[in-house]
């Protein structure tokens, strides 16, 4: 996984904390990667230019054991790692909302008002923490991809 402080999205800050559970770690070569998501598309190389988001042309181009460029090793590397170990993120998913379903929160926004630089009102980046509780972490796992790939909530027995 790429070292960052910060994520990006909702959906990268989960699968950064969903990291936390893996019981392996996931494929680290370009090959092994490759060969990861060719057997979650079934071998389809539309299902993997459509999932990549590059031409099948280039998909053709890896799958004979070419080397990725680097925007395309990123793309791999972020479609690898949203897909692995599905079934342990689930599970921790489910933990979660069956003990009383409260997650805490870290992120970082620009707040403040209108106000002439230099005070307290000025708007710049802050960190805020805070508590969700039940039905929000819920809800917040239903509108993960990870649900949207799999078709069913995590949370059904």
């Amino acid at each position: 996984m790429t070292l960052r402080r910060y994520a990006n999205t909702v959906t990268e800050a989960l699968d950064r904390a969903d990291a936390r559970h893996w019981t392996e770690q996931p494929p680290r070569s370009d090959r092994t990667r490759i060969k990861f998501l060719r057997q979650h598309t079934q071998d389809d190389a539309q299902a993997l230019a459509a999932l990549l988001t590059v031409p099948v042309h280039e998909i053709l181009g890896l799958l004979d054991n070419c080397t990725p460029t680097d925007t395309q090793a990123a793309a791999i590397e972020k479609a690898v790692l949203a897909r692995w170990q599905h079934q342990v993120r689930r599970r921790a998913h489910r933990i979660i909302t069956d003990n009383d379903g409260l997650m805490t929160v870290s992120f970082r926004a620009y707040f403040g008002f209108t106000a002439p630089c230099g005070t307290t009102d000025d708007p710049r980046l802050r960190f805020l923490t805070t508590s969700l509780r039940p039905p929000y972490p819920e809800r917040l796992f239903a509108a993960s991809p990870l649900c949207a790939r799999a078709g069913t909530s995590p949370h059904t027995r």
